[in-house]
């Protein structure tokens, strides 16, 4: 006689329930037990007959999982690669020239440079001379992170006499560039070898500033990978990432021939779906539960990934005037950002906890949701500002607003509440923005997005990447109405009737 399966049981307060909201911070084994290593994005970006691959994504899409799902998979290629992994602010250049060919130069020297430094520890008796030449040039150059040189000098069994040439401090700060002799030599040496080398940089675009010299640093690095990765043919491989916005706003040239090797990453209903089954079936593997767990959504009569999902969440949820799966309405209020799903899943979770529920209700959810949006509003707007610098007003005039709009109660309502009182700059525009523009530039950060109503009286939504081109000043509305996203309706006292 077979019996029946205890149901799973969640400790709400355990942190480690859904998972890092951060990659990048999440310990390796919990992390390699939830990563979607098999989405199409992840597939394109790893794929080792691309010699460059730049990840165009915004804050909490999973850039730097990418990254690192892609580095935790070279390093179990049969002829492993030498890997390595750069902050750009690490090795940004110290000069003052705003000239693109100066930056650009400077860039590949210190790239090269790291590159050098990093096969120094992976050190062989045949480069004896390479690399005391190396452990030379960190000392001149003022790289000061012990891990690196203090592993080339013990090699070597030598002590170079310069000051502080050995100290642990956390972060590299090369001097200027211009001061250093050129590792290009020693990396090409290594690359002869056929030794490959993956290069991954984060955060090309950290702290952008829409300015000249930012926008100069960014594209110029950019372009500096492509030449890097000409150097010897298909051995070094560089990954980078980007926000569409900064992107965007990078207007050079030389910038046409990095675009082919883009890949945007995407998140669809479905894959965050993926997404949040696989950490609540981790999380059920780490508390041994999983045998039992299994069992259970493999009987329930519904889609596997929904069952699971179902185990902590209840399911289904009353969503306006009908009824949607959980999974459903966590990314409709995250904005489809993964990021932003498993810390309002943290969130939900906790009010779970203090209400000493068995499983996450709406109504959990929603309790979240005022500071939530806050957060978000903060989020977007510090995403947002190197693309216009009035946004933080923008958003905060739609305090107290309706939800939803025609196109004419739109355009209206930004002129009555923002353009007859702030001048409005919008990068891509010339001249103040005009109530379209404003407009346009909503439906594109995703404050607001298009509504179509249907014959058969239910409706769609359209993104600006559906319709680019409706706040043009040629294009018609197309009939849509406008809608204020429901992450931020609660922060804002936007009057909605629910969601």
């Amino acid at each position: 006689m077979s019996t029946k399966p205890n149901k799973p049981k969640f400790d709400f307060t355990d942190t480690s329930l859904f998972g890092n909201e951060a990659a990048e911070d999440e310990n390796a084994s919990i992390f390699e037990s939830y990563a979607l290593d098999d989405a199409e994005f992840v597939t394109r970006f790893r794929d080792p007959k691309r010699s460059i691959a730049i990840a165009r994504a915004y804050k909490g899409e999973g850039k730097s999982a990418l990254l690192r799902i892609t580095r935790n998979w070279a390093k179990t290629q049969k002829e492993a690669p030498l890997i390595v992994n750069i902050n750009a602010t690490e090795i940004t250049p110290t000069i003052e020239s705003n000239n693109f060919e100066d930056w650009s130069r400077a860039w590949k020297e210190a790239i090269l440079d790291r590159i050098g430094y990093e096969i120094a520890a992976r050190y062989d008796r045949s480069w004896d001379t390479d690399i005391a030449e190396i452990a030379q040039q960190a000392s001149r150059a003022g790289y000061k992170r012990k891990s690196i040189i203090s592993l080339i000098l013990g090699k070597l069994d030598i002590t170079f006499g310069v000051p502080g040439a050995v100290t642990a401090t956390a972060t590299l700060t090369p001097n200027s560039p211009s001061s250093q002799t050129p590792l290009a030599p020693t990396v090409d040496r290594w690359l002869s070898n056929g030794a490959d080398v993956w290069v991954f940089i984060d955060d090309i675009d950290e702290n952008f500033d829409n300015t000249d010299r930012h926008k100069t640093k960014v594209a110029s690095l950019l372009s500096a990978l492509r030449d890097i990765t000409k150097r010897q043919e298909q051995s070094i491989k560089v990954r980078a990432t980007i926000r569409p916005n900064i992107w965007a706003v990078l207007e050079f040239e030389s910038l046409s021939k990095v675009e082919q090797y883009l890949v945007d990453i995407k998140w669809d209903e479905k894959s965050l779906q993926r997404l949040l089954a696989k950490r609540i079936q981790a999380y059920l593997e780490r508390s041994d539960q999983w045998y039992a767990a299994e069992k259970i959504a493999r009987h329930s009569g519904h889609p596997f990934e929904r069952a699971l999902i179902a185990l902590a969440f209840e399911d289904p949820m009353e969503w306006g005037s009908s009824t949607r799966p959980p999974h459903v309405i966590l990314t409709t209020l995250s904005k489809h950002r993964p990021r932003w799903m498993i810390k309002l899943a943290h969130h939900a979770s906790s009010s779970a906890h203090s209400n000493q529920s068995q499983k996450i209700s709406l109504s959990h959810i929603q309790n979240n949701m005022e500071g939530f949006g806050r957060s978000r509003i903060s989020d977007t707007v510090a995403e947002f500002r190197p693309s216009c610098n009035q946004i933080s007003d923008i958003l905060n005039a739609f305090d107290r607003a309706p939800h939803i709009f025609n196109t004419n109660e739109l355009l209206t309502y930004i002129k009555n509440r923002i353009s007859n009182h702030i001048s409005v700059t919008i990068s891509g525009t010339i001249g103040p923005a005009n109530n379209r523009d404003i407009a346009r530039f909503l439906f594109e950060i995703g404050f607001i997005f298009g509504r179509e109503d249907l014959p058969d009286q239910t409706y769609q939504h359209v993104s600006f990447s559906e319709e680019p081109y409706i706040f043009s000043r040629t294009a018609l509305d197309k009939g849509l109405k406008w809608e204020i996203h429901p992450v931020y309706r609660q922060a804002l006292r936007v009057n909605s009737n629910g969601y």
